[in-house]
């Protein structure tokens, strides 16, 4: 057993009783700060870049989570809350992200203040997607 915290490619692991857990070197979630979306859509992006197995992820982004995130894993099955795809879609449906919602966000956009017009359109783009 390591006394030490020791850092890896995919993280920080931390001595946690018995066994290690690894803490991706990120923010955590902040429901005043953080749209869930986006904050997705960066974990998902820092997972691919640290090539992170996919299986790992719910795990990781389950240690980031706070507040009603972190309620809404807690109260998942464990099968589920494993599972990075019913993680995401269970955060999502908490945060009132659906279809519908996004067909609303995409038909009302409009250019924020200091957004350019290539990020305009990304975010079209990715409500569009959504």
């Amino acid at each position: 057993m390591k006394s030490e915290s020791d850092r890896t490619d995919d993280g920080v692991e931390i001595v946690t009783g018995k066994s290690l857990a690894k803490v991706p070197r990120m923010p955590y979630f902040d429901e005043e700060w953080d749209f869930m979306d986006s904050y997705l859509g960066r974990f998902e992006r820092f997972a691919e870049s640290q090539k992170w197995n996919k299986s790992h992820w719910a795990m990781y982004l389950s240690a980031l989570l706070k507040g009603q995130a972190l309620d809404v894993f807690s109260m998942m099955p464990a099968e589920q809350a494993n599972d990075y795809d019913k993680l995401k879609d269970a955060l999502l449906k908490r945060y009132l992200l659906s279809a519908d919602g996004f067909k609303r966000r995409f038909r009302s956009a409009k250019p924020e203040t200091g957004e350019t017009p290539s990020q305009f359109l990304t975010r079209l783009d990715n409500y569009l997607e959504r």
